[in-house]
């Protein structure tokens, strides 16, 4: 069996700090006012024994409403669609021995539920070098993927006039990817060692959600997303051990816990 061995370069404990601090900003900043639906005018009520003989009820004409007719799911009329996209993966690409994350976010907001879609590319490569008295090893890692998630969430906020939103669901992910190794191992004694080994991975798995949204301006949303991933099952060269699986993380790990920043642009189908 192979056996990758690879300094973690996965954000470390300070940046979790500066995180967690900026979720703590964003709900002091969310300022949630939820407010009832204005209820409509009661009709007034003409008592018949204040009514005289000759007198008569006006007559109104009522003219019928026009329907919007528009795409109703189970679940709730159309409202908003929304595109979104992942600053931290893109953030992560200026920042030292961090992968390129571009992931795309689209919801559809049917009444309480929101359908989510996240599609996404990712580009992971890491130089290791390791020396001793007589040896010396260097190792070029490389990933490739693309990945989609596909699922659901609920929002618990009643409608306010702010529109924010705070939601947890669930989603379906899926990744294909390859990895590569090249490795290079100069020996005193036994001279030099090359080794390319490449393996293509299906994996899949599932994630629980939580997280905000929050409209700062118009029709512009930024929040987070919080995401639980388990239940990892993968499909390739068992005589490969891996490393990385791309927007899931550590394979060895039973689960992962991530944050995903995002900012989102909404287009309006109907008026709340």
């Amino acid at each position: 069996m192979i056996i990758l061995k690879l300094k973690p370069t996965f954000l470390n404990n300070i940046s979790y700090k500066i995180a967690f601090l900026s979720i703590l900003i964003l709900f002091l900043c969310q300022n949630i006012n939820a407010q009832n639906i204005p209820k409509k005018e009661e009709k007034a009520v003409i008592l018949k024994d204040t009514l005289k003989k000759n007198d008569t009820i006006p007559s109104t004409k009522i003219s019928p409403k026009k329907i919007k007719k528009g795409f109703k799911s189970p679940f709730g009329k159309l409202e908003n669609v929304r595109l979104g996209v992942n600053l931290l993966g893109l953030g992560l690409a200026f920042a030292p021995k961090q992968p390129f994350l571009l992931e795309i976010n689209a919801e559809a907001e049917l009444g309480k539920w929101l359908a989510n879609i996240d599609i996404g590319t990712s580009t992971k490569r890491q130089i290791y070098q390791e020396t001793t008295s007589n040896t010396q090893l260097s190792t070029n890692y490389n990933n490739q993927a693309f990945f989609f998630k596909i699922g659901g969430d609920y929002n618990v906020i009643k409608k306010n006039v702010k529109k924010h939103l705070l939601f947890f669901g669930f989603r379906y992910a899926h990744a294909n990817f390859t990895e590569n190794i090249q490795q290079e191992k100069s020996d005193t004694l036994f001279g030099i060692a090359k080794q390319d080994l490449t393996n293509k991975v299906s994996a899949n798995w599932l994630e629980g959600t939580f997280g905000m949204k929050v409209n700062i301006w118009k029709n512009l949303y930024v929040g987070y997303t919080l995401r639980y991933k388990t239940a990892l099952w993968t499909s390739g060269n068992k005589e490969f051990l891996l490393y990385d699986v791309p927007a899931f993380g550590k394979p060895s790990k039973n689960a992962n816990l991530s944050i995903s920043y995002y900012v989102w642009y909404c287009f309006p189908v109907k008026k709340r």
